[in-house]
């Protein structure tokens, strides 16, 4: 079942820094009407992401998405909203529009990424800004 996932590698030239990171994109939910209570949850996109060893991902925003992010495997620190959290698998953060967030890895990172609307948009125009 696994075999048939697809896997983007992802190369960012990111202030003369290269970032290289894997992307196996699970589903992008439309958005659900609960109508007994009339609530709405927005439309998400699923994503597992791989991060390489020993390597330090800048910290970016998003203008638009909010997300959650589970640590599967792998371990370092995560820097989030000016504070650097060390991270294991088990750890979840979560990720309010416009907060900046980045890594610093010192194992291979798995984690889930559940974002909300999803950070790449239907013409593949992504919600990342680095500052």
């Amino acid at each position: 079942m696994l075999k048939n996932l697809k896997i983007q590698q992802v190369i960012q030239n990111v202030d003369g820094h290269e970032e290289v990171f894997e992307i196996c994109p699970l589903g992008r939910f439309s958005p659900l009407i609960d109508k007994q209570d009339n609530a709405v949850f927005p439309s998400q996109n699923v994503e597992l992401i791989s991060l390489k060893a020993h390597s330090h991902y800048k910290p970016h925003y998003h203008k638009l998405s909010d997300a959650m992010i589970y640590i599967i495997k792998g371990s370092g620190s995560f820097f989030l909203d000016d504070n650097w959290i060390d991270y294991h698998p088990g750890t979840q953060f979560n990720i309010l529009r416009g907060i900046h967030h980045g890594f610093d890895t010192k194992e291979q990172t798995l984690f889930l990424s559940i974002q909300s609307p999803g950070i790449i948009d239907k013409q593949d125009n992504l919600d990342i800004i680095y500052e």
